[in-house]
């Protein structure tokens, strides 16, 4: 029982620690996204910074990703197919070069516009 008593301390600094330095996640939630419809991203990386990277995350089932890149100066429509069956989920998380300020745009159906300045992501449920 005194050896308990020393060990739940410990645990509990340790699990202190690993909260503490793993920084929270944060995404803004922008709307819903139809299952059975294909969508398109639209980034302008008019920058001159460097190359903006896009992860796209479908969470359900299977979580699975996509990571695209848009050059330097170029403003691309990159195309995705429908998410699927066991897909409740869409994270889009844009990561522009450091200091700029990149707009993104999702349409399907209607258009969800944002800005992304440093890491930003967002979130979508899928019906």
């Amino acid at each position: 029982m005194k050896r308990l008593k020393r060990l739940v301390p410990t645990f509990a600094c340790t699990l202190a620690v690993l909260i503490w330095t793993c920084a929270p996640v944060q995404a803004e939630f922008k709307g819903t996204l139809q299952r059975d419809q294909d969508w398109t991203l639209n980034v302008d990386n008019g920058a001159t910074g460097g190359t903006t990277a896009v992860t796209v995350f479908y969470l359900g089932r299977s979580d699975e990703s996509e990571f695209r890149t848009v050059p330097v100066g170029e403003g691309v429509s990159l195309a995705f197919s429908k998410p699927g069956r066991g897909v409740r989920r869409i994270i889009v998380e844009v990561n522009p070069p450091r200091g700029q300020l990149v707009p993104v745009e999702l349409v399907q159906g209607q258009s969800y516009t944002w800005m992304s300045e440093g890491d930003s992501r967002v979130v979508f449920n899928v019906e």
